[in-house]
């Protein structure tokens, strides 16, 4: 194994310098011109500009990986949750001024970019189990782990309990690559740190939030390198996740347009291996190395056994979930969101604007824009709680309100209504980088009441509650 290889699992308390290479360029292939040109992929671009103590860090030259961004993205309609990305440049240039491309189909994503400081130790960006988050340590400490672990898993360390003082959640964001653009800016993306000292060299102390400009003229030119036939740059900008765009807000959601998609089946959720420290030691030797072999197998026949005993549990429930979920037959997911929005709104006595400006700055299209909520729910079902024997409802609400014929998108957002996150690893669940888990918690309960005679009366009660408290997250966030 190289050392970049190593690193996640002997992981020793100094950065890992020159393990990733400098920024790729990719000239588009004639395959992926042709879906470009076909409108089946879209060119989107990003630029990524990192200063540490005053000096901008250069995106070309190889180096240390713990000094660059990290990017984590995932298609918001798309259950494979995010996934992390190397994004290419289309050129040595602009490879040099911190420009990305990816090759996207229409559609809106999510996307988190980590600062730098997560391949340290001390960290200075670590994952928090209970809130499913990564965040900033905006206090630093020479404290190796800070309180927590190193995964392999997620390559950064995780805090289990309560968040340590100075946590800050980092926010992720969203965009929106429409149809038939086959160039897409969205923005800037800058961020400053400052550095620290560590025992081996140099550490980051703490990073700023994001934070997000536009450069037209720059992104025109490096898109026109990139395909010289395309007729300009479409700008689509980042938008903090859980907001909506500048100027879009609620109006009279009684009136609201609201699209369902199907109707989702019920199924349950049983927790396999949870997440734990590696349990390998650092040092050289045969006698070290035999021991890390051993906990290595140890973590794999465990987590095996936990997939086995999960798959067990779901089994014999199946008969009950199977009888239960025919009460969901012909409920009305649309009517009920309505009536818990409209109400919601009434009661924070919300002056609520569903109505978008025709093009926001362009003389003499004052029209208003009808709007829609398109509304679908990819997670329906009985979770295991941490107590044994009992499952809690988890219910996700995929909310998209979209502008008339355009299909603009002016706020997207994946809401949970559930007991909390599992401790477990977030890039192998559905989607738990998105999730936004509402502040009211789902109720668990014990399997013989979810599969009593009343059991079918529960799940219809807890599925109302639900809407309810996600229709009230929705009013928040468009407030």
């Amino acid at each position: 194994m190289s050392f970049c290889q190593l690193s996640g699992i002997l992981f020793i308390g100094l950065m890992l310098a020159g393990c990733v290479p400098a920024v790729a360029v990719h000239s588009s292939t004639h395959d992926e011109l042709d879906k470009v040109k076909s409108g089946r992929l879209a060119l989107v671009l990003l630029q990524i500009k990192t200063m540490i103590d005053g000096k901008l860090v250069s995106p070309i030259d190889p180096g240390d990986s713990n000094k660059s961004l990290r990017l984590y993205l995932a298609s918001l309609s798309d259950p494979r949750g995010p996934q992390r990305i190397q994004a290419a440049s289309p050129s040595e240039v602009a490879a040099a001024e911190g420009w990305r491309q990816m090759l996207l189909p229409p559609g809106t994503y999510f996307m988190l970019a980590l600062p730098p400081g997560v391949e340290q130790n001390p960290p200075a960006v670590a994952f928090h189990l209970p809130s499913a988050r990564f965040g900033r340590l905006t206090e630093y400490k020479f404290e190796p782990g800070r309180g927590g672990f190193w995964s392999p898993e997620l390559m950064a360390f995780e805090l289990a309990g309560a968040a340590p003082q100075g946590f800050r959640e980092i926010p992720g964001f969203w965009f929106q690559v429409p149809e038939g653009k086959p160039v897409v800016y969205i923005g800037t993306l800058s961020t400053v740190c400052t550095g620290g000292r560590g025992l081996f060299g140099s550490l980051i102390d703490s990073c700023s939030d994001h934070a997000i400009t536009l450069d037209q003229n720059a992104a025109r030119n490096v898109g026109a390198t990139a395909l010289s036939w395309s007729q300009g740059v479409d700008t689509e900008p980042l938008v903090l996740y859980g907001k909506a765009r500048d100027g879009a807000r609620l109006r009279d959601p009684s009136a609201i347009s609201i699209a369902v998609a199907d109707s989702p089946a019920l199924d349950t959720s049983h927790i396999g291996a949870r997440i734990a420290p590696w349990g390998v030691i650092h040092g050289t030797g045969r006698a070290i190395g035999i021991y890390n072999l051993l906990a290595i197998a140890s973590k794999a026949a465990t987590e095996s056994t936990a997939r086995q005993q999960a798959d067990q549990r779901a089994t014999e429930v199946q008969g009950c979930i199977q009888r239960i979920s025919v009460s969901l037959q012909g409920m009305d997911y649309a009517a009920q969101f309505a009536s818990a929005l409209a109400e919601t709104a009434r009661t924070r006595e919300t002056a609520t604007d569903l109505n978008e400006k025709r093009a926001v700055g362009t003389p003499g299209q004052e029209g208003d824009v009808p709007q829609r909520l398109a509304i679908s729910i990819p997670i329906l079902r009985l979770r295991e709680s941490v107590e044994p024997q009992y499952l809690g409802l988890e219910l996700g609400l995929h909310v998209s309100l979209e502008a008339g014929e355009s299909r603009r998108v002016a706020y997207d957002s994946l809401l949970l209504y559930a007991e909390g996150f599992p401790a477990q690893n977030p890039l192998t669940q559905t989607s738990r980088l998105y999730e936004r888990l509402v502040p009211e918690r789902a109720q668990p309960r014990h399997i013989s009441e979810w599969c009593s005679s009343n059991g079918e009366a529960l799940l219809r009660d807890e599925i109302g509650a639900g809407l309810k408290y996600l229709a009230a997250q929705l009013v928040r966030d468009l407030e």
